[in-house]
């Protein structure tokens, strides 16, 4: 999802003959939107409540590591 968002701009601008290297800004408002957006899900994944957030247990497979598992050890 991270740069999911970016993706789908950068598909549309290219599509009406834009040069991505005019969009560099863009792209890095987008790109840190979707890392947000990421720590976000992966967070009411793992401790959101079910009657909230619609679903009981995580989307986040066993031998994936979600930014939950990776930035804290990161920081460490």
């Amino acid at each position: 999802m991270c740069i999911n968002l970016w993706f789908k701009v950068a598909c549309a601008l290219l599509m009406l003959g834009e040069n991505l290297d005019d969009h560099i800004q863009m792209k890095d408002v987008l790109v840190e939107m979707g890392i947000y957006g990421q720590i976000q899900d992966d967070y009411h994944d793992t401790f959101g409540d079910p009657n909230v957030v619609g679903q009981v247990g995580t989307k986040i497979a066993p031998t994936l590591r979600s930014w939950l598992d990776k930035e804290p050890k990161l920081m460490s």
